[in-house]
C-alpha cells in the first residue's frame, strides 16, 4: 500500500487538521503521559491554550528567513482514505533538521505496519525537500518504542528535559 502527503494551505483544511490534533490529544496523548494530578492538568492546560494555538500559527503564517513554515499534512492511502496528521518545519537555516512535531496514525489503521510505511515514505517525503536528518520529541514510552523501531536514536535532551530522537536521512 502506498501514502501520500497533503499539505494544507486553506483555512478549512487548517481547521479540519485542529479537528483531529485535539481528538488525538484527547484520546491518545493526555491520557498516556507519565504525568498526572496538577502537573498533568498543567500539561493539558497548555495545549488547549490559544498562546500555544497561536505559537503553532506563527510557526506556520510567519517562517523564520531561510527556513521552511510549519506545515499540517494529511496521509492519505493510495485508496484516498485518510490514515493520520503529521506536522513539520525544516531548519534549512540551521543544519536542514526536520522537526516533527505531530504524527499520529488514525486509530483503524493501527497495529497493522501502517505507521512504519508511512515513517518510512516519510522520510523520503523529507528527503526530497533536502532535509538531512529529522528530530522529534517522543510523548510515551510506548511511542518511544516506535520510533527506535524506525531508525530513531535518542541523542539530545531539550530545554524541557524531553529526550529528542534523531534520524539521517
Amino acid at each position: 500500500m502506498d501514502f501520500y502527503f497533503k499539505e494544507l494551505k486553506s483555512n478549512s483544511e487548517i481547521s479540519q487538521f485542529w479537528e483531529k490534533k485535539r481528538q488525538y490529544e484527547e484520546s491518545d496523548i493526555f491520557p498516556n503521559l507519565p504525568e498526572s494530578g496538577a502537573e498533568l492538568d498543567e500539561i493539558v492546560e497548555w495545549f488547549r491554550s490559544s498562546e500555544y494555538y497561536e505559537l503553532i500559527m506563527d510557526l506556520h503564517n510567519s517562517p523564520t528567513e531561510g527556513d521552511s513554515q510549519l506545515e499540517f499534512v494529511f496521509i492519505y492511502n493510495n485508496q484516498q482514505e485518510y490514515v493520520g496528521f503529521t506536522t513539520y518545519k525544516i531548519y534549512y537555516s540551521e543544519d536542514s533538521k526536520a522537526f516533527i512535531l505531530d504524527f499520529c496514525i488514525d486509530k483503524p489503521f493501527r497495529n497493522q505496519g501502517v505507521g512504519s510505511r508511512v515513517v518510512s515514505e516519510l522520510k523520503n517525503y523529507l528527503k526530497a525537500k533536502n532535509a538531512l536528518y529529522i528530530a522529534l520529541n517522543s510523548s510515551n514510552e510506548h511511542n518511544q518504542q516506535f520510533w527506535q523501531n524506525q531508525g530513531f536514536i535518542p541523542q539530545d535532551v531539550d530545554e524541557n528535559g524531553e529526550v529528542i530522537y534523531f534520524c539521517v536521512l
